[in-house]
């Protein structure tokens, strides 16, 4: 039982678990002020930790060298891909300047017109 908790796969299991709570923390308000840097942050963490699943769990860290780059390369192409995206979009707007002018509002109840 003390070779199971000391194993490297439980580690890694901790350091996701652990991530992902750092990361809903985030998402939540932790730690910064600004929305798009707290969004980043939560994406990296997101990309770091497919990276570890990649290595531990699908074994590339003892594949074969082009295996393991090709692996790597594909988390960070990914990743950067995704950021920059991320910070091109337009922020989404909060709130309206009508009561129930969100989205979900809107879409519940359409608007009907008499001929």
């Amino acid at each position: 039982m003390a070779s199971l908790l000391l194993s490297r796969a439980t580690l890694v299991w901790v350091i996701l678990v652990a991530a992902t709570g750092l990361s809903w923390e985030m998402g939540h308000g932790l730690g910064t002020a600004s929305v798009r840097l707290a969004d980043v942050g939560i994406l990296v963490i997101a990309f770091l930790k497919v990276r570890l699943v990649i290595l531990e769990f699908m074994e590339l860290r003892g594949a074969p060298t082009f295996m393991r780059l090709a692996g790597e390369i594909w988390v960070v192409t990914i990743c950067t891909t995704l950021i920059a995206l991320f910070l091109k979009a337009p922020l989404p707007e909060l709130g309206g300047s009508q009561a129930g002018s969100a989205p979900a509002a809107r879409l519940a109840s359409p608007a009907i017109t008499h001929d």
